[in-house]
């Protein structure tokens, strides 16, 4: 692993791992089997290469083995496995705190390809990380100058909660290299799956590119958020503003009000970036308002729906609320930092009583106390208002309508065709 890097063996190293992907007798190890991971391994194997998947988690281990869709492919907790791999792809999660981003599981793997790869792979990290990670982790792990080094790509993930293979094989990939040929095999390597590759100049690139990507994201949702704030001033709608600002064919990407950022990436890669800028002594100050004006999303909803619980002479304080929809995006089971919980948090501050209905969330609680969950329209003759959170299509809103007076909707509405005319916007 540490043999120093001569031009002519890696050129030979990476010819023969890519004779080996072109006729797909490479072996692939994908070590992290979550929401990205165990996608990806299943690419793998749908596209034709022997596959291993890894993750430490026994639960996520026996999941995985039941959803299996495709063959040739086997999953394991030995990280030992990494062994026989030609190819490994790292699909663990990186997280921000208040110390800095969370390396563990991203260096727990890493120093299993350094203990137990018995040759120099293509070595793909898909994890989001504060840009200048990857080289500095190859070269404390594997030497500065070592092949494994020289093959070591960040190649980011752009999965959404929700995608399958057709969503990865449509979207283009950044590879970004230690080296030309790391580069032009990470490449290589995608095309044989499908996807178009697009080759870098280096990992910073890349990982400084996935932070922009899901940074822009944040911003224009907290964007959104000032404008609605400001259109509930003027008195008018703020998805009306959206609306009307997104018949512009250039120059402009649409949001539309909602109650809040959630899911894995968007507040925690917005977090990572500025970690990033922290690092090299560099002011943000743009991205510190993106931050605080994201975390006033769900105070906005709540004065909202004061406003229109007033309209009807019913007092916050005083009201039972229920949150349709607590998936952190439509039709999505997923409860991951879901505007749902911030919510909940707000409402419960100021003396509400919240429950909620969706279809596909059994149980939900925050700060570990569960919710009430409501599964008929029927049960709703106790709520004073219904917030349409991410919305659930299985939920009868007319029925609701008739039982609730104030209906509020905070984004929810894409996946319920009646709430255009049934509810308030935001």
């Amino acid at each position: 692993m540490n043999a120093q890097m001569k031009p002519a063996t890696l050129a030979s190293v990476a010819h023969d791992i890519e004779a080996k992907i072109a006729h797909r007798s490479a072996v692939v190890a994908v070590v992290g089997l979550g929401a990205v991971g165990g996608v990806t391994a299943q690419l793998m194997a749908a596209a034709g290469f022997s596959t291993i998947g890894i993750d430490r988690s026994v639960e996520r281990v026996k999941a995985l083995r039941s959803e299996l869709t495709v063959d040739n492919i086997r999953i394991t907790n030995e990280a030992s496995a990494v062994a026989q791999a030609d190819v490994i792809v790292i699909a663990v999660r990186v997280a921000a705190s208040a110390s800095g981003a969370e390396l563990g599981a991203l260096r727990a793997a890493l120093r299993s390809v350094q203990q137990f790869a018995q040759r120099p792979a293509l070595l793909l990290i898909e994890s989001t990380v504060p840009a200048g990670s990857s080289r500095e982790l190859a070269n404390e792990y594997f030497g500065a100058g070592s092949l494994q080094a020289a093959l070591t790509c960040h190649c980011p993930e752009r999965l959404r909660v929700g995608d399958g293979i057709p969503e990865l094989r449509a979207t283009p990939r950044l590879v970004g290299g230690l080296s030309a040929y790391g580069t032009a095999l990470g490449v290589r390597f995608l095309e044989q799956l499908g996807i178009r590759g697009v080759a870098t100049s280096g990992p910073e690139i890349t990982e400084l590119a996935k932070l922009t990507e899901n940074t822009f994201l944040t911003t224009g949702i907290a964007l959104m958020g000032e404008i609605t704030r400001i259109a509930h001033r003027l008195g008018v709608s703020a998805h009306e503003v959206a609306t009307a600002a997104a018949t512009k064919p250039h120059g402009y990407y649409p949001f539309l009000p909602g109650a809040g950022v959630g899911g894995h990436c968007l507040m925690n890669d917005l977090a990572l970036l500025q970690q990033t800028a922290r690092e090299m002594l560099i002011d943000t100050p743009l991205l510190a308002g993106v931050h605080e004006a994201a975390d006033a999303l769900s105070e906005t909803v709540v004065r909202k729906l004061e406003a229109l619980l007033d309209e009807h002479g019913v007092l916050l304080e005083q009201s039972a609320i229920c949150l349709v929809g607590v998936g952190f995006k439509p039709d999505c089971a997923d409860v991951a930092n879901t505007p749902a919980l911030h919510l909940t948090r707000e409402l419960r501050a100021r003396g509400a009583r919240v429950v909620y209905a969706d279809s596909l969330v059994e149980q939900f609680e925050v700060d570990g106390h569960p919710l009430e969950r409501h599964e008929g329209s029927h049960t709703f003759e106790h709520v004073d208002a219904l917030v349409l959170v991410s919305g659930d299509r299985n939920f009868d809103l007319e029925d609701a309508r008739s039982r609730v007076h104030v209906i509020l909707d905070a984004g929810g509405s894409r996946v319920m065709p009646a709430a255009a005319r049934l509810a308030s916007p935001l």
